[in-house]
Order: C-alpha cells, then structure tokens, then sequence
C-alpha cells in the first residue's frame, strides 16, 4: 500500500513515539474518514511532522465508513473512541492542533475542536 511505503518509519497500527526520550504526554487523532484519499494522504504529510515535533506518544487512528449513506461522522468518532480504548492504555488526547506551542491542561481524557 502507497501509505505503508511512505510512512515506514512508523509503529504497527500508525503510532509514533520519540526513540530518545520519554515522551511527556499520549495522544491519539481520530480521523472519520471516506473516499477522499488524497485528502487523506495530505492530511497525514502534514500531521505526522506536527505530532513529531510536539515529541509526543502519539497514534493516528483513521475510521472509515463504508457505503453510500449519509456521511456520519459523529458515528465514526464513537468507533474511532472504541477502537483507541482497546488499542491505547492511558489517558489520550484526540486533538487537531493548529499552531506549535501546543500546551495541555493536566491530566487531561478528552479534548475536541468540534463537534
């Protein structure tokens, strides 16, 4: 697959972690997802370089829905949350950032853009 060739420096499942140090905090992107490849594909060229920089524990979960009904994002999220539950131990953040000076309230469990 096109996105396992480009992105094979990751971790099995779309994980990253810095290799040097501890990383300070967890974090996992849910991306509802369907039929825009390149969309998607441009989305992660520039996530994965954020999330980098941030040395953040972070996983990249991307769920797609099948079909040709309504898009149903909200749907998508509750999966999306089931599936990093079972995937990540721990406490996670599913967040879009938009700058780099990216600071977290402590301990947090949940933190969205929009819904």
């Amino acid at each position: 697959m096109e996105l396992e060739k480009r992105f094979h420096w990751l971790l099995p499942g779309g994980s990253w972690r810095p290799p040097n140090c501890k990383p300070p905090k967890r974090v996992a992107v849910i991306v509802p997802f369907r039929c825009r490849g390149e969309h998607l594909l441009l989305f992660l060229q520039h996530m994965h370089p954020f999330l980098k920089k941030q040395t953040l524990d972070y996983t990249i979960f991307i769920v797609e829905q099948d079909g040709d009904g309504p898009f149903n994002r909200a749907m998508l999220m509750n999966i999306g949350e089931l599936d990093m539950q079972t995937f990540v131990v721990g406490n996670c953040v599913p967040l879009l950032w938009n700058n780099n000076n990216v600071t977290l309230p402590l301990d947090p469990k949940k933190t969205v853009t929009k819904i």
